[in-house]
């Protein structure tokens, strides 16, 4: 295990180092890469980039994460086969708001373990936190995702005063990849709604001061952000030279049809929430900014109470690291806004 972690946080210093001189480093990899290596990327990535992180968090987070976080226990709860939810429930007395967390990882990468940190964090901050483990491609495509996020927003609702939370305060946030299926589960299903939809695409990396730009419309509870037009995006992709390492198109074909930007548009309908707010890196070279920006324009034309916040705190630390070691980030203080309206909630 520790010859594991070295060899990852080598990598990641490589990285890092590589992040000075490039802006696009994951780009830059790609796109130097043998095409033989690029379609092993694609196809058998997976297990690699989990193992990296696994390794990685296993390694640091027993020394530096802050006892009131190691405290915070998980319950797991088997909905149907690949769907695994990891329940965080607050310290505080109930009814708390509850916050259904969908994890990113280009349809691909990712588990919920990699995000139990997180999930402790939000506990510890006075929410149910429920982080949703969900098979990924190749084992599912985005449709099926799409199916198991319905599934553990329903599921969630359900249990939710068991667990300490309140039904009529669940939210559902999606990160990266993870907000693009969240979106598209509010969209054209009936049976599926909730208080509000959280999505966010955190800064790659900060370039120069940037000042905040104001939001387009900002109602007091809030929800989304991530890749909203897939087929822009894989243009976007072939145009910085990664379409053939991208996990993008076999996962989510046909694009149109899990595009949430797109879906919307064509039936006249926003999505099944209360409220949108959409957080965006701006300086994010992996999914453009204006993939939220133009997604929350569109809700509000279709009459939905959207905003889009651009997201500009220190990058080279994610909201999962800030997390997970304790400290305050931007995305954690507008999670913690969106859900401390009327609720039991602690201070950051």
């Amino acid at each position: 295990m520790a010859s594991r972690a070295a060899q990852a946080a080598s990598l990641l210093l490589l990285h890092r180092l590589l992040s000075h001189i490039e802006r696009d480093t994951d780009g830059f990899v790609l796109r130097n890469l043998p095409l033989r290596l690029r379609h092993l990327v694609r196809h058998r990535g997976k297990p690699f980039a989990d193992a990296l992180v696994n390794a990685l968090l296993a390694a640091a987070l027993p020394l530096l994460q802050p006892p009131r976080l190691r405290a915070v226990h998980a319950h797991e709860h088997h909905v149907a086969p690949g769907l695994v939810l990891d329940v965080f429930r607050p310290a505080l007395p109930p009814p708390a708001p509850l916050l259904l967390f969908v994890h990113g990882g280009i349809w691909t990468l990712g588990e919920r373990r990699q995000y139990r940190a997180f999930g402790q964090r939000l506990a510890a901050e006075g929410m149910v936190a429920v982080v949703v483990g969900y098979r990924t491609w190749p084992e599912a495509g985005a449709s099926e995702q799409v199916r198991a996020v319905r599934a553990a927003l329903a599921f969630a609702k359900a249990h939710a005063a068991s667990w300490g939370g309140e039904a009529s305060r669940v939210y559902l946030s999606g990160q990266s990849s993870g907000a693009n299926v969240s979106a598209l589960a509010l969209i054209g299903s009936a049976s599926v709604s909730c208080a509000g939809f959280i999505g966010s695409a955190p800064p790659r990396r900060r370039r120069a001061p940037a000042r905040r730009a104001p939001p387009q419309r900002r109602p007091p509870p809030r929800a989304v952000g991530g890749c909203y037009d897939v087929v822009a995006h894989f243009a976007y992709e072939s145009r910085r030279g990664v379409e053939q390492a991208s996990m993008l198109e076999p996962a989510c074909a046909p694009l149109e049809e899990h595009s949430p930007l797109l879906l919307v548009r064509r039936h006249r309908r926003p999505l099944a929430c209360e409220r949108v707010l959409l957080l965006h890196g701006e300086h994010d070279v992996t999914v453009p900014p204006s993939s939220s920006a133009l997604f929350a324009l569109e809700l509000v034309r279709l009459g939905q109470q959207a905003s889009y916040i651009p997201l500009h705190a220190d990058a080279h630390l994610s909201f999962l690291i800030d997390a997970s070691l304790g400290r305050d980030c931007e995305l954690l203080v507008h999670l913690k806004r969106f859900c401390s309206e009327n609720g039991n909630v602690a201070r950051l």
